[in-house]
């Protein structure tokens, strides 16, 4: 498998730092704003939304009547909620990479990897489904970033792995020559 030794300028454990905290910090954002919108949203009644969107509504569907208005609501909130739930397992995955970077635990580093290669497999196929002039340039250019990023995090997990395993050989080894 393809590893390296550094990520961009920086030693492997520092970007795999940049890299969590980017994730933490981004994953955080998305939650506020979710929770913010759903807020915001949810303060606004049928009657207000018809009104604001007069213009566009008429074109697209006409007004809305209750229960159209109440399934677009309720759809509203069960999807940011779904988002905010992907967001928590992001959170926590970063968090986790963070952690196991700081204890060199390759075993807190390793959902980071497997997220990260999951979400390079589903854009992909998601570029393929979506076939156009923009989503293939589109899917080079992010695919080339989640690969670099999955190199990155697997380079760093076989790095503390070994460590430890080279650690825990050096140590049977100064016990066995004290005996």
């Amino acid at each position: 498998m393809l590893t390296v030794k550094k990520f961009l300028c920086f030693k492997l454990e520092t970007g795999g730092k940049i890299i969590g905290w980017l994730g933490v910090i981004g994953s955080g954002l998305l939650i506020s704003v979710l929770i913010l919108l759903m807020i915001m949203v949810s303060s606004l009644s049928c009657k207000e939304i018809n009104q604001l969107d007069k213009r566009y509504a008429d074109e697209l569907t006409g007004e809305l009547g209750l229960n159209d208005c109440q399934t677009i609501f309720g759809a509203f909130i069960i999807i940011c909620s779904i988002l905010i739930a992907i967001c928590m397992f992001g959170f926590v995955i970063y968090f986790l990479l963070l952690r196991g970077i700081s204890n060199q635990n390759e075993k807190k580093i390793l959902p980071a990897v497997i997220t990260e290669a999951v979400v390079m497999v589903g854009f992909a196929l998601y570029s393929l489904a979506n076939m156009t002039v923009e989503t293939l340039v589109e899917a080079i250019i992010v695919g080339l970033i989640h690969f670099y990023i999955f190199t990155v995090l697997y380079s760093l997990y076989v790095k503390i792995r070994n460590g430890n395993r080279r650690g825990v050989i050096n140590v049977q080894f100064n016990k066995s020559q004290n005996v």
